[in-house]
């Protein structure tokens, strides 16, 4: 009975004395979560890459925004810009035997547009056999998500006469050379213009200037020219033209858009019919996953970005970006509709002459 008692006196102090080590140790490792002496899993670290020629860009800004959105202590992302255009990265991140592998790349449509230029560049040795591997890399590849929308504008200085894009597109057919487009240096643009040049029949040459970005093409609407300005809406966020620009015309691909006074943007469309491909017009921006990586593991990051896309931080970092979240599809039926989009204005764009520079 004794020992019975010394016992039951003991356990108290055994209990206080497991708890003080217990408290203790939290002290050190407050959120460890892992027993001392377990080893905890490494962190599963995420790398968004964005091709090189792409750094400035939209597809850079809302890479960033996503990897900021997505980034947790135990599940690390980062956004970061690969060396080259985009063969150069497909071939760096797609292909395990001559790439380092890993990560997940950033893909827009301007993507498709520059593979596509290059696959016809005679000018750069090599240049047409590595767009062709990049193809062939990319269609193998595993779309995770669509991150975002970019619609296709047509705008014109404020200030200027142009009032609107049936004033633009009425010249186009009857003085082909009366105004002079500005567009950024991309080929996704560029080949845009074609087809809207395409699209409207123009008898004649039409004028274009091809600035650095389509930004520096919307400043210098404030000048002689270029007259009117065709790009991805996202690119005319910036500060520098904020105000300056009437949007003349918008692709059918995303929200309505709306004058200051609430005056609805027109549809190409219903401009130059919906059949035309200019009309159908969109830069999305999506994520895609190695060939090699699991089906399983693509689900996975695909959850991890529908959950960050429902929150509405990530629907206010859209709107800053003056971009919009895509349609409510899976991503691999969103992508053979937009891929069979940019094939259709590939297709138109080659029909078109080259068009005469202003300078």
């Amino acid at each position: 009975m004794r020992s019975s008692s010394l016992a039951a006196r003991a356990w108290p102090i055994v209990l206080i004395a497991a708890l003080l080590l217990v408290a203790a140790d939290f002290v050190r490792h407050p959120f460890d979560g892992v027993p001392q002496g377990v080893a905890a899993a490494p962190p599963r670290e995420l790398t968004l890459w964005v091709p090189g020629t792409d750094a400035g860009t939209a597809p850079e800004a809302v890479a960033r925004a996503a990897a900021h959105a997505m980034n947790r202590r135990h599940d690390p992302v980062t956004a970061a810009d690969l060396r080259g255009g985009s063969a150069t990265a497909i071939d760096a991140l797609f292909d395990t035997q001559r790439g380092f592998g890993g990560g997940l790349l950033v893909v827009n449509a301007g993507t498709l547009s520059d593979l596509a230029r290059d696959r016809t560049d005679e000018t750069l040795p090599g240049a047409a056999r590595e767009a062709a591997r990049a193809q062939r890399l990319l269609a193998e590849s595993r779309p995770v998500a669509i991150l975002a929308d970019d619609t296709l504008v047509l705008v014109s200085d404020r200030r200027s006469g142009i009032r609107s894009a049936a004033q633009v597109l009425g010249a186009l057919h009857a003085d082909p050379g009366r105004y002079t487009f500005g567009v950024g240096s991309d080929a996704w643009s560029k080949t845009a213009l074609a087809a809207l040049v395409e699209s409207v029949h123009a008898p004649g040459r039409v004028r274009y200037d091809v600035e650095p970005t389509a930004a520096d093409a919307a400043i210098a609407t404030s000048g002689t020219e270029p007259n009117v300005v065709l790009a991805p809406r996202a690119e005319l966020r910036s500060e520098a033209v904020a105000g300056q620009l009437r949007v003349l015309a918008q692709s059918d691909v995303g929200p309505q858009l709306h004058e200051p006074d609430g005056t609805p943007v027109p549809r190409l469309g219903d401009l130059l019919g919906e059949d035309s491909p200019v009309a159908r017009a969109h830069r999305w921006i999506a994520l895609f996953a190695p060939p090699t990586t699991s089906a399983a593991e693509v689900r996975r990051l695909a959850a991890r970005v529908k959950k960050m896309a429902a929150t509405p931080g990530w629907r206010r970092a859209l709107k800053r970006l003056a971009l919009t979240p895509p349609a409510d599809i899976p991503a691999s039926r969103y992508l053979a509709e937009a891929r069979e989009t940019e094939s259709t204005l590939e297709t138109t764009a080659q029909r078109v002459p080259q068009a005469g520079r202003s300078r």
